[in-house]
């Protein structure tokens, strides 16, 4: 008995929350490290690691591990949620480096 389109998206669901809780993990077991990209990658890589690891033996057909079909579940969503997050990093320094001019500019002397 193959897979169908059904199995397919609850996958793909499933993969979605259970990528976006490791990855939330992840980072804050790395926030230490600063709010750095790399930061960002790395815990995302470790994160597609474990979730393709334990999709694997969820989405297994006969007891062995299905790496393919965990691989294709968890990749476009956690590339989604590293998309997400390398956004939101670069919010973050276009706010603070904004934040920044504004203090010079009201800081300087003999501006208006």
């Amino acid at each position: 008995m193959g897979r169908h389109w059904g199995d397919f998206i609850a996958a793909m669901i499933a993969a979605g929350i259970g990528t976006l809780i490791i990855s939330r993990i992840c980072l804050w077991l790395a926030s230490s490290l600063g709010d750095t990209r790399r930061k960002i990658v790395v815990a995302h890589v470790v994160t597609l690691m474990v979730s393709v690891t334990a999709a694997s033996f969820a989405l297994s057909l006969d007891g062995a591990p299905n790496l393919l079909w965990a691989a294709v579940a968890c990749l476009p969503t956690q590339l989604l949620w590293l998309a997400w997050d390398l956004g939101a990093l670069r919010q973050r320094r276009a706010r603070q480096l904004a934040a920044e001019a504004r203090e010079a500019e009201s800081a300087a002397p003999g501006t208006p």
